[in-house]
């Protein structure tokens, strides 16, 4: 993660003293250099960790940041081999509030300087006004103080430090003693004694011993400390030995502070008056802590070198993802962008965005002007989740988008057939025609009655006429003969293409009548056989032919004209049986005459 702040190291002028000299540490004054980023930011906060480097540091406030917490921690004073420990370092915590782009000064105290035997020359004080510790006549020397951890505002010196832990004070190196002489804790607004020592027990005649006391340097506090100053540890003290009593040696080195700790020196224990060995040697005493109200201090918590830790809370930020279109064609391109808002009044922010779909990335764009852009792209058929993630800035936290869903689906058809408005009949051949609407469709289209193909036909090139959306509009035509007879549903189904969807039109009804039936000409019936004449009646005369009968035919009889042959024999019939009843009256008369 990437912050807007600069982290500028300091050299640290620290003079260390030998033990002719006792002095102590300084505290460090700056100088600029570049330094490596601290910060690391998780669930929105952001911990910028500085640990002892020897030098100080110098960190800018980022954007929309306007209230950090800053905890200090003191380093420990120096021990004595594996017997005897150098006091703890103390820890303050406060909210402290800054400004977009201060600067503020990081200081991390160093440990004392810890002695393993008696052939150390001397013991350096800790980095940030540690005590140093002198040689005694002894030839062994007590460790170092620990040094104090702080932070500035408005400067680097020790007059702009609004945070302070205290160190640990450096243990005396009082060798075959079964009191050891540790050193003070550090911190709290008063620095831990350096450590007590046990009264010896009374020999060869000596008062008895009194209680323990401690004897150590004096822990600073917040207007002095000891033998220590305004950030300064004191030096231990070393003991010139009179009795011959040599091991005993120099007193441990202050802790460093808001006030630095008193060095430990050479003390008379109370009650030892007569002994063997009526004076020791003792630890340092601790540094002092300082903070603004409400600062939290605790005494004799951090071992080893001391540490500064500054945190604060992004501002909380929002990322909407928004595309250019949420339903597109095929190969039609989509414009993916995300916007960034934050809780903070004067947001900033900088970085890039990353654009997936589903789990798969898209690519990054840069924020600018809190909107990040991705070029154009094209996205495969169907149905996209596109999110967003942006890795967050300085004073704005790390985002996640909502989903937004992107489809890229061919166009939805409508198809309309149309069928003849007058009669059908069997056998008739008529042109069944279908219009498809879409985006520039081509394809096919299949006819059919019910669920009967009547053939496949491509969609017209050109537009068809007549349409409100010429260039979205395709007409296809099928000429057949071959409808069955009946009401049929007429139907056409649109293959589809690339861009457009198949689909189906609704179903017109034809109705398709039979063929029209005509009878065959009958055969004609063949002439019947002519019945025998009856023979005329005695005394009946024949009657003479009709004019123009034809000859053999009956009296009376006329010439049949084409196709009145049957009405002719018919007459014919009639006057013979007319004749014959005649004939036969007349001989009835003659009988009855």
């Amino acid at each position: 993660m990437h912050f807007m702040r600069q982290i500028l190291s300091v050299t640290a002028t620290v003079l260390l003293a030998l033990a002719a000299t006792g002095f102590a540490a300084t505290p460090a004054t700056a100088t600029a250099a570049a330094a490596d980023d601290p910060c690391t930011e998780a669930n929105g906060t952001v911990t910028c960790v500085f640990p002892y480097t020897a030098e100080a540091v110098s960190w800018v406030v980022p954007t929309d940041v306007t209230e950090v917490t800053a905890m200090a921690s003191g380093a420990q004073g120096g021990s004595i081999s594996y017997f005897t420990y150098g006091g703890l370092g103390g820890r303050t915590t406060a909210q402290l509030p800054v400004s977009p782009g201060e600067s503020l000064t990081v200081v991390s105290g160093g440990a004392g300087m810890t002695v393993r035997d008696c052939s150390t020359p001397a013991a350096f004080g800790g980095f940030n006004g540690g005590g140093s510790a002198t040689v005694s006549s002894g030839g062994c020397v007590g460790a170092g103080g620990g040094g104090a951890s702080d932070v500035r505002v408005g400067g680097t010196a020790l007059s702009d430090r609004v945070l302070v832990a205290g160190g640990g004070g450096g243990a005396a190196n009082v060798v075959f003693r079964s009191s050891p002489a540790s050193g003070g804790a550090g911190g709290g607004l008063t620095g831990g004694t350096g450590g007590p020592v046990a009264v010896p027990a009374p020999s060869e005649g000596s008062p008895a011993g009194t209680d323990p006391v401690p004897l150590g340097g004096t822990g600073g506090d917040q207007t002095g400390g000891g033998s220590g100053l305004l950030g300064v540890g004191g030096a231990g003290v070393p003991f010139e030995a009179t009795t011959g009593n040599d091991y005993l040696s120099s007193g441990g080195g202050g802790g460093g502070g808001y006030y630095g700790g008193g060095g430990g020196k050479p003390v008379k224990a109370a009650g030892t008056e007569g002994s063997p060995d009526p004076t020791t040697v003792v630890g340092g005493g601790g540094g002092s802590g300082y903070g603004p109200a409400g600062a939290v201090f605790e005494t004799g918590v951090r071992s080893g070198d001391g540490e500064v830790v500054i945190s604060y809370e992004l501002a909380a930020t929002t990322l909407t993802v928004l595309p250019s279109a949420l339903t597109v064609l095929p190969g039609e391109p989509v414009t993916l962008s995300a916007r960034l808002t934050s809780s903070a009044p004067r947001a900033e922010f900088t970085g890039d965005v990353e654009f997936f779909a589903g789990a798969t990335s898209l690519g990054a764009a840069s924020v600018v002007g809190g909107t990040a852009t991705l070029l154009p792209l094209e996205l495969p058929l169907g149905a996209h989740q596109i999110t967003a993630s942006y890795a967050g800035s300085a004073g704005n936290r790390s985002a996640i988008s909502t989903g937004v869903e992107v489809r890229v689906a061919k166009a939805e058809t409508a198809v309309a057939v149309d069928v003849p408005a007058g009669p059908v009949t069997v056998g008739d051949e008529i042109t069944l025609a279908a219009t498809v609407t879409g985006v520039d469709p081509t394809g096919t289209v299949e006819f059919f009655a019910g669920s009967a193909s009547l053939g496949t036909i491509a969609l017209d090139s050109a537009a068809a006429s007549g349409t409100a959306r010429a260039a979205d509009t395709r007409a296809a035509r099928l000429t057949t003969d071959a409808i069955a007879a009946g009401t049929q549903e007429i139907s056409a189904r649109y293959s589809g293409d690339a861009l457009n969807a198949a689909a189906t039109s609704a179903g017109v009804a034809l109705t398709v009548t039979p063929a029209s039936v005509i009878p065959p000409d009958p055969e004609p019936n063949p002439d019947p056989e002519p019945e025998p004449e009856p023979d005329p009646a005695p005394g009946v005369p024949t009657p003479a032919p009709a004019p123009g009968a034809a000859p053999g035919a009956p009296a009376g009889a006329t010439l049949a004209r084409t196709g009145d042959a049957d009405a002719a024999r018919l007459a014919a019939l009639g006057l013979l049986a007319g004749g014959s009843g005649l004939a036969l009256l007349l001989a009835r008369r003659r009988t009855r005459v």
